[in-house]
C-alpha cells in the first residue's frame, strides 16, 4: 500500500499541469478572460462566466495565413492553426509556443501583479508579447496580427459600441467602450463589464499599427497582411462586431519580437477616499 502511495504521488508530480481553464488576463471579475481548450487556437477564449470574449492572433509567414490565438475567423476561408507545442502557467505569466513553416512563435501574456507593490497590483493591465525566429535556418517573412472583438467592453454583444482614437504623451491608443455607460446599473453573477473602457496600444518603437476595425474589413489582412480602420462607426450586431487591432510587420528580420499592450478603463473616483491615480483606496493603515 505505501509502495503503491509513493510511485502515483511520483507519477503525479511528473505529470504536466493541464488546468481546466486557462488565464489569459485576470485582473477582476470584470476583467477576466480564459482560453477553455487544450490549444489556446481551439475555441473563442471567454470571460469566466462562459460568455465569449474573443481575442484574435494570427501569423503570415511568407504570405500564408496561420492562427494562433482563437477560433476560425467568421466570414474567411479555413485558415490553418500553427501547431501548439508548448503550455505554462505561472503565478504573473501565461506563455505558449507554436511551430510551423519554419518559425516558432512565442507568445506572453503577462499580469504584474505583485503583492508586494500595490501600485503595480492596482493597474488592470495585461502585456502581450509575441517573439518569432526561424526553426529551419531559412529567411521568413513575417506579419503578426492581435485583435480584440467590442464583446470584452460590453455585458451583452448587443449592447451599443463606440471606439475612439486617442494620444497620451507619446503612445498612440485606441478606446472602445459601451455608449451608454450605466456606470454600477446591474447587479448579479452572470455580469460582464459595460462601464468603462477597454484601451490598446503598442510600445512605443514597437512598429505597433493600431487599427479600429470590424468582423468584416479585418478579413482583408488575412490575404494581404494590410489593414485601414474603418470611418465612423458601424452599428453592433451578430454580423457585424466592432474591432481593435494591432499589426505588426516583422519582414523577414528573424528573430524578431514585438510587444502589444491592452488595459480596461477604470474609475478610482467611485471609490470613497481613493487617490485619482489610484484604483484603491489611500486610508492609513494603523
Amino acid at each position: 500500500m505505501n509502495l503503491a502511495l509513493l510511485l502515483t504521488a511520483a507519477a503525479l508530480a511528473q505529470a504536466p499541469l493541464r488546468p481546466p481553464a486557462v488565464p489569459l488576463i485576470a485582473h477582476d471579475p470584470y476583467f477576466s478572460i480564459w482560453s477553455m481548450g487544450d490549444d489556446l487556437h481551439a475555441s473563442d477564449t471567454k470571460h469566466w462566466t462562459g460568455t465569449p470574449q474573443p481575442l484574435a492572433g494570427a501569423i503570415r509567414i511568407d504570405g500564408k495565413p496561420h492562427r494562433f490565438l482563437g477560433a476560425q475567423w467568421r466570414w474567411a476561408d479555413p485558415v490553418p492553426a500553427l501547431r501548439q507545442v508548448a503550455r505554462e502557467v505561472t503565478a504573473t505569466r501565461t506563455l505558449y509556443s507554436f511551430e510551423g513553416a519554419g518559425v516558432r512563435l512565442d507568445v506572453a501574456f503577462f499580469t504584474p501583479a505583485l503583492p508586494g507593490d500595490l501600485d503595480t497590483l492596482s493597474r488592470p493591465v495585461t502585456y502581450l508579447e509575441f517573439r518569432a525566429r526561424s526553426t529551419d535556418g531559412a529567411s521568413h517573412n513575417v506579419q503578426l496580427y492581435f485583435d480584440a472583438a467590442a464583446h470584452v467592453a460590453v455585458n451583452h454583444p448587443s449592447d451599443a459600441v463606440e471606439t475612439l482614437p486617442l494620444r497620451y504623451g507619446e503612445l498612440d491608443v485606441l478606446r472602445m467602450g459601451s455608449r451608454s455607460q450605466p456606470v454600477l446599473a446591474k447587479s448579479g453573477d452572470d455580469l460582464r463589464i459595460d462601464w468603462g473602457y477597454f484601451y490598446l496600444t503598442g510600445a512605443p518603437g514597437s512598429g505597433a499599427n493600431l487599427v479600429r476595425t470590424n468582423s468584416r474589413e479585418r478579413l482583408a489582412w488575412l490575404s494581404t497582411g494590410k489593414l485601414d480602420s474603418v470611418k465612423g462607426e458601424s452599428p453592433m450586431s451578430d454580423r457585424l462586431v466592432a474591432h481593435l487591432a494591432a499589426t505588426f510587420d516583422l519582414g523577414a528580420g528573424i528573430p524578431a519580437g514585438s510587444r502589444v499592450r491592452c488595459r480596461p478603463g477604470q474609475a478610482p473616483g467611485l471609490i470613497e477616499g481613493a487617490d485619482p491615480g489610484r484604483p484603491w483606496p489611500s486610508v492609513p493603515c494603523g
